[in-house]
């Protein structure tokens, strides 16, 4: 009987997934003028992002920012719509007046307390209420305090006046005088003694080429996510603009009220002009739900593929088509969105699959954008065989930590990477940050994270795993003389021959650059350590990346 042969269906289904799965991976892409296809893919209509509506567009020579003609037809638009919506009462999550208090960073139904020095809120209650200051009972129903300074005001006053144990009152009489035996309990709920959160309204937005997986998609979703627990509420770009919707004008200065949470998908496919045109449209409603929110901070996911000899991105699906970085973000970022963004604060996040995009001139184009402030902080992840999915965490720590716990952003880069040794066995990461130097002439600072650990990855290199002379695995062993010498020799310890004693001969030495000289070696524990290090253009150190 003759052997059954598989379906040609069934083959060609499992081919098709297979294909389907490199996609994440990169692809070759031969290079092409962006718009020269002479058709345009299907691109899905994405509910987060302005693909629907036919609306005029408005080209990057036409203005250098939204026209008042695109205003206009806005305004028309949604007075003319029946079903108008309004923000506080159909999208909002908390109450105008809502504030969050600065210990436990939650807008509890207790009471609260003003501090006089700062402005910020603190809650309060009796005995046991679970609040950051617990108070004698009967001085709720009848306080007995004219003013209130909060810990963390105190806490700094004490610190720049004396080396003495710190002793808290808070609570002062009409002259001034500390209520005694008031206070009861504080609870410190954060590493930093009563620091504030910074609540200001945030934009994320993921710009990616039309026919990725889903797996792509994790960054976006897990950020998204963690930023709406701090949100007002969470709108699309078409809520904003099919309602006109504003966001209700806030008297705090403190930046403790919630403020809206903006998402948008904008699919992009420059294959054909008409791909141009619906991305400079989609591009241009973004802008002006922006501004109708009054959103100043925008944090960009730009995903898409690399060819993996040219560093090419591809800005066409199925590896239709690619142009350099330079060429390819020029069309993600038209010239008037670049122009409103230097007057916002901006952070991109660059996750390409599959290769390393940046090549010199690569480099030398995301510095520009840093110099000219278009981006505040740029992060790559220049690394062959990169998945997104692996960074996710990263960006989604990162804009807590960041944007809302209102920590120094180098700081909050290691912060958030020093619980992800994983990420460091996948990548390293550079960041361009746009700085202004005594001189006031705007510059980029560019900086480079790895982590290092002593077998592992020593000052940051990555340990040879198999040995070609004598066959064996994880057998080398790094040697460094001294802090002055900059080689690094990975020695093997195997054997040549395994039945007898005969040593393997085979080394590998690497030199250092001058600022991974000053590095550590690393610890010997699984975790590791990321280290920083100022990073100037080297294609040594760009091969190791």
């Amino acid at each position: 009987m003759a052997p059954k042969r598989k379906s040609t269906r069934l083959t060609a289904r499992k081919s098709t997934a297979a294909k389907t799965a490199r996609k994440s991976t990169g692809a070759p892409a031969p290079r092409r003028p962006i718009g020269s296809g002479g058709f345009a893919h299907d691109v899905p209509a994405v509910p987060t992002a302005t693909t629907t509506r036919k609306r005029q567009r408005v080209s990057d020579d036409e203005s250098n920012n939204v026209t008042e003609e695109r205003l206009d037809e806005a305004e028309e638009r949604s007075d003319e719509a029946e079903d108008r919506l309004d923000y506080q009462e159909h999208f909002a999550r908390t109450a105008p007046d809502a504030c969050w208090c600065r210990g436990c960073d939650d807008d509890t139904v207790l009471e609260k307390v003003t501090c006089e020095n700062c402005g910020h809120l603190v809650c309060y209650g009796p005995p046991d209420s679970g609040t950051c200051i617990e108070i004698r009972a009967q001085a709720i129903t009848n306080p007995c305090w004219a003013s209130f300074r909060c810990p963390a005001c105190e806490f700094q006053a004490h610190r720049e006046g004396s080396k003495k144990l710190f002793q808290y009152t808070g609570f002062y009489d009409e002259e001034g005088n500390g209520v005694d035996k008031l206070i009861l309990t504080i609870r410190n709920r954060k590493f930093t003694f009563f620091k504030s959160m910074r609540l200001e309204g945030l934009a994320v937005i993921q710009l990616e080429l039309n026919g990725q997986n889903e797996d792509l998609e994790l960054a976006f979703q897990l950020t998204t996510l963690r930023a709406a627990t701090y949100a007002s509420g969470v709108v699309s770009v078409d809520d904003v603009l099919n309602h006109s919707l504003r966001n209700p004008p806030s008297v705090s200065v403190t930046r403790s009220h919630p403020q809206p949470l903006l998402k948008a998908k904008i699919i992009f496919d420059f294959n054909s002009p008409e791909g141009i045109n619906r991305h400079t449209r989609n591009m241009n409603d973004l802008v002006l739900a922006l501004d109708r929110m009054g959103i100043t901070q925008i944090v960009f996911l730009v995903v898409t593929h690399a060819d993996p000899d040219s560093g090419d991105l591809h800005y066409a699906p199925n590896g239709v088509a690619a142009e350099s970085l330079p060429v390819v973000m020029g069309h993600l970022f038209p010239h008037s969105v670049q122009q409103w963004l230097v007057e916002h604060r901006s952070y991109l996040f660059l996750l390409v699959c599959g290769a390393k995009p940046l090549t010199k001139d690569g480099y030398h184009f995301m510095t520009d954008l840093a110099t000219r402030c278009v981006f505040n902080h740029s992060f790559m992840f220049p690394t062959a065989h990169l998945q997104p999915a692996e960074v996710a965490n990263f960006i989604s720590y990162f804009v807590e930590r960041a944007l809302y716990e209102n920590i120094p952003v180098s700081p909050a880069v290691l912060h958030c990477l020093e619980d992800l040794p994983r990420l460091g066995l996948h990548t390293r990461v550079l960041q361009l940050s746009a700085i202004s130097p005594s001189a006031g002439k705007p510059a980029c600072e560019a900086s480079r994270y790895l982590w290092s650990q002593s077998q592992r990855r020593p000052w940051g290199l990555d340990a040879p795993t198999f040995c070609s002379a004598c066959n064996s695995v994880k057998s080398f062993r790094p040697d460094r003389e001294s802090s002055r010498d900059r080689d690094v020799v990975f020695r093997c310890m195997g054997f040549v021959d395994p039945n007898k004693p005969i040593p393997c001969t085979n080394q590998i030495t690497i030199t250092l650059s001058r600022s991974e000289a000053k590095l550590a070696k690393g610890p010997s524990t699984q975790r590791g350590i990321w280290q920083q290090h100022p990073f100037v253009w080297d294609q040594d150190i760009m091969a190791r990346f």
